[in-house]
C-alpha cells in the first residue's frame, strides 16, 4: 500500500515499480481557494490497472475539485450492470470513503474532461463502480465550498488511490458472488 501512496504520475510512464498509468489535467483552478493543498496536484484524471486485481481504475476530479475513484468491471463480473440502487445489501461489502455513490457504464470523455471512461485493452463494456471525496466533513478546493461542520483535511490523490485500490480488492472478492 505504501507504494500506491508514493506514486509519481507522469503521462504514459510507469507509476511506481509495477503500475502503469497516465494522468491528465483539465480543471480551471482560478476559483480554487488560494494556497489549498489541491494546487500541489497538477493532474485531474489518473488511470491505471490495479496490479493486484487487474481491474481498470480511474480517479477523476469533480467540479468542486475533490477526487472521485472508480473501479471498472467487465461483463462477466457479478456486479456488472447493477445500479447504485440494485447493490442494496451488497453495498455493505464495499467499504470505501463515503460509500458507493456511482454505478454506470462508460460515458464518453468530453473536451472539458468530464466523462467516466478510459481506453482499455479490448474491453468496451466496462461498468464503473465508484465513490467520491465530497461529503460532510470533506474539504473541497473550490473557494468557499465546505461540507459540514468540523471540516477535515483535503483528501489527496494519494488517499483516493488508496481507497480505489481497496475498492478494487473488495470488488475482486465479489467477482463470483
Amino acid at each position: 500500500m505504501a507504494q500506491l501512496q508514493n506514486i509519481l504520475f507522469r503521462n504514459h510512464r510507469q507509476i511506481g515499480t509495477d503500475i502503469q498509468g497516465s494522468a491528465h489535467a483539465f480543471r480551471d483552478r482560478s476559483t480554487w481557494e488560494h494556497g489549498h493543498p489541491a494546487h500541489r496536484e497538477s493532474q485531474d484524471r489518473i488511470q491505471w490497472v490495479d496490479p493486484q486485481t487487474g481491474y481498470d481504475c480511474l480517479l477523476h476530479r469533480n467540479g468542486f475539485g475533490t477526487w472521485c475513484g472508480y473501479v471498472g468491471v467487465s461483463k462477466d463480473h457479478s456486479l456488472h450492470g447493477l445500479t447504485y440502487w440494485d447493490l442494496g445489501d451488497l453495498s455493505i461489502y464495499l467499504s470505501v470513503h463515503g460509500g458507493i455513490t456511482y454505478t454506470e457504464e462508460c460515458t464518453a470523455i468530453q473536451p472539458d474532461g468530464s466523462g467516466i471512461c478510459h481506453p482499455t485493452d479490448g474491453e468496451d463494456h466496462i461498468w464503473w463502480i465508484g465513490f467520491d471525496c465530497n461529503h460532510s466533513g470533506d474539504n473541497a478546493p473550490l473557494e468557499s465550498v465546505r461540507f459540514g461542520p468540523g471540516v477535515d483535511a483535503y483528501k489527496s490523490s494519494a488517499y483516493a488511490i488508496e481507497q480505489t485500490h481497496s475498492l478494487a480488492e473488495q470488488v475482486a472478492e465479489l467477482a463470483s458472488a
